[in-house]
Formats: C-alpha cells, structure tokens, sequence
C-alpha cells in the first residue's frame, strides 16, 4: 500500500497533459488517493494552471492532438520556469526518450502503462512513498 506525501501543509500537486480522455481517466482512477490532480486534453490552458498550481509532478504527452504547444514545446517551457518540477513525459513513442531526457525530461514511461510503471516512477522520484505494514 502507497500513502500520500503532504508538503507543509497541502497534498502534492499532479499536473496531467494528455489528449486521450481514457489515459487521463486511467492516470486519475491510480493516482487520485496520493496526489491533487488537475488534467487537460491540450496545452491551451495548461501553462497558467501550471503557473499557478505550481505542481510537484507532471505527466506529459509528448502528442498532444489539436494542440498548439506540444509536449517537447511545453517541457522547454516548464523547465525554463520551474526546474524543481519533477516531469514525466509518457508517450506510445519510446524512440524518443533519450531526446526526451535530454530535453530535461525526469523521466519517461511508455503508454501504455499501468499503476506500476506509474508508481514506480513517483517512488524513484520520492513523491510516493511506500507504507511497510
């Protein structure tokens, strides 16, 4: 069993950019009881919910369909403003995670991918932390 890391006195902030309504439900369904999460389906409104939610963690699409900014776009941006931000870019394109990394990506999961990958990730990354009963 996972439990819920409290910074000061507020749960951490997850921000979810991706434009498939069944991965952000899916991201949502495993990860709601650990985190306050705000999602989108495209970039349009995520740069000022991420300027001022100010999130611990962000799961990124790389594709973003209809969007403007795509992943890499908004990655660059997100990182110019907040290098503590621990992001995470997901993406059914796992050729591209190196470039991913080296763009300032924290990490890289491949869609699809299931609570594990999910977890796994955020306990590497230490904003989920598990309870040993």
């Amino acid at each position: 069993m996972l439990g819920k890391i409290i910074v000061g006195k507020r749960q951490k902030r997850l921000l979810i950019i991706e434009d498939l309504e069944g991965t952000r439900d899916s991201f949502r369904m495993f990860l709601d009881d650990y985190f306050e999460i705000n999602d989108f389906g495209s970039s349009e409104e995520t740069l000022a919910c991420f300027r001022t939610l100010h999130p611990d963690v962000v799961l990124l699409d790389i594709g973003i369909a209809g969007s403007v900014l795509q992943g890499p776009d908004l990655l660059k941006i997100m990182k110019e403003e907040s290098k503590e931000t621990v992001i995470c870019m997901v993406s059914a394109y796992s050729h591209l995670e190196k470039q991913m990394l080296d763009l300032g990506a924290d990490g890289f999961i491949k869609k699809p991918c299931g609570r594990g990958e999910l977890f796994d990730f955020l306990i590497a990354k230490g904003l989920m932390k598990p309870i040993v009963h």
